[in-house]
């Protein structure tokens, strides 16, 4: 706490870090909101000004100080929550020091080993608390294993938004990059590392996190899990509108020599974008295997537009192929409501564990 003439100045243990950084104290944008100037007993609130010669003036620069401060010099990665790693920090100027202090401070949360995100800017996602911490988890993974590195499979399905038959694997985050063997990388526990081609029209940024494109991740997925899988994922992605069949196949005709290629083929030529959850998705494939003719999805059960009526996720035709129009009798609409042997969702809720994401 030096003593300059008669002005008492509180250094913040951040500012000696910087300071102690080879003399870059002054390439800091620090700024003090408010100095208290003290004449005796009395103390008056200088907002924005200097202390001068002959007042007593107690500076403290605080978490406001500091604040400002790093966020006006913490480099602007673009990504989730202004993610950095330490490789990023250091070259805009950060000594190692003075990035614990940082974290120590709050400004900066260590997600994993060498990568930080801005307390800030984590303090304003939304969603669910899992949610935001596997978001940064991969965020953070994909930093980390380099500049070329996307979340893929799984992964890539949450950032997306597209269902998941079963669960993601709670300890393992699924990134892929170009080149070399695949693997979990040195350094990086619990980040699986595929090596495969990506090129750039089947990448995307989603939530600030470099992932591959939602017609990509569903040909992953449907050509790294069993049949059923896939099914789910290449419904749910054309349910809600992530892709369509056009880039489906796209990927596809790019992809012919790829392990799994044929059985990922086979899950987006039995995919529906009227399937609305797993569960008709699974039923689907569940019926094909029995031998069953298909449902039919999305029915209308009963009634005309405008009057009552009620529908079934999907069901088993039993009667005509026809709907009720306005001019139909009360016995023509009753005959076909009872043409239907109605299957809600198609399958009984439990039977298998799947993940949604919700609403995006």
């Amino acid at each position: 706490m030096p003593l300059l003439g008669s002005v008492l100045i509180t250094i913040d243990p951040i500012v000696r870090a910087a300071n102690a950084d080879r003399g870059r104290l002054t390439t800091y944008p620090v700024l003090v909101p408010t100095i208290s100037v003290k004449s005796g007993a009395e103390s008056v609130p200088s907002q924005g000004r200097s202390a001068s010669d002959g007042e007593l003036a107690s500076l403290s620069v605080g978490s406001a100080t500091l604040s400002t401060m790093t966020s006006q010099r913490l480099p602007d990665s673009g990504r989730l929550a202004g993610l950095t790693t330490t490789a990023e920090l250091v070259e805009a100027g950060f000594a190692k020091k003075t990035i614990r202090t940082l974290v120590r401070r709050g400004v900066l949360i260590s997600v994993r080993r060498g990568a930080y995100a801005q307390a800030e800017l984590v303090g304003r996602l939304s969603g669910p608390a899992p949610s935001r911490e596997r978001l940064l988890s991969i965020a953070a993974a994909v930093a980390v294993a380099g500049p070329d590195a996307v979340a893929s499979h799984e992964d890539a399905a949450m950032i997306h938004g597209i269902d998941l038959l079963g669960r993601q694997p709670a300890n393992l985050i699924a990134v892929s990059r170009p080149l070399g063997p695949d693997g979990v990388l040195t350094g990086l526990p619990g980040v699986r590392i595929r090596h495969t081609a990506l090129p750039a029209g089947q990448l995307a940024m989603a939530r600030g996190i470099p992932v591959t494109s939602a017609a990509r991740t569903v040909i992953d997925l449907a050509r790294t899990t069993p049949f059923r899988a896939g099914v789910v994922a290449a419904d749910s992605a054309l349910y809600r509108r992530k892709t369509s069949r056009t880039e489906l196949a796209a990927v596809i005709t790019t992809s012919r020599r790829w392990p799994g290629i044929e059985r990922a083929r086979q899950a987006v030529d039995f995919s529906d974008a009227r399937s609305e959850s797993p569960f008709e998705s699974i039923s689907r494939v569940a019926f094909r295997d029995g031998g069953l003719p298909p449902p039919e999805l999305l029915v209308w059960v009963g009634g005309t537009k405008g009057r009552s009526a009620a529908s079934t996720s999907c069901g088993v035709r039993t009667g005509p192929s026809r709907r009720p129009t306005e001019r139909s009798s009360t016995r023509t609409r009753t005959a076909l409501a009872g043409s239907y042997a109605a299957m809600p969702n198609c399958a009984r809720p439990g039977s298998r564990s799947f993940t949604s994401p919700g609403p995006t």
